[in-house]
């Protein structure tokens, strides 16, 4: 029942993704004490049958009438220099924020306009190449 207070409570609050990380976190703590001797049941296994289901959420995106406007916008940025050209290499490349965020020197080949993203950084586990569009680099 405490849990399920702790859950509904979230739940009531439009925390659903908390609610989703709590229950799934402390689960996972409940199925390792089980697994080590130290409690014989895990009052989470049937808790979901008492809270509202998740609803899916799609990642919003923009129509194509909208792009001309946000282009705009991330030149207009005044912000840090930095979130301001990470945004326009998202756009310019497609690639995920993390993939961006840890790109190294190493894998970009300005001579060939191309960027080798290491299997290892990929969701896929599969090496990547985004070509650049803004080819030959400027001096």
């Amino acid at each position: 029942m405490e849990w399920l207070e702790i859950l509904r409570k979230l739940e009531r609050a439009g925390k659903h993704e908390a609610k989703r990380q709590v229950r799934s976190i402390a689960g996972d703590i409940y199925r390792l004490a089980i697994v080590t001797g130290r409690a014989t049941t895990n009052p989470l296994s049937e808790i979901g049958v008492a809270l509202l289901p998740s609803k899916q959420k799609h990642h919003p995106h923009i129509s194509g009438d909208e792009l001309p406007d946000l282009l705009k916008a991330i030149s207009a940025y005044e912000g840090s220099q930095l979130v301001r050209a990470g945004l326009q290499l998202l756009m310019l490349t497609a690639a995920r924020p993390g993939e961006l965020r840890a790109a190294a020197w190493e894998e970009i080949d300005l001579e060939e306009g191309i960027w080798r993203v290491p299997p290892e950084r990929m969701k896929t586990g599969r090496p990547h190449r985004v070509p650049c569009l803004a080819r030959p680099w400027p001096s």
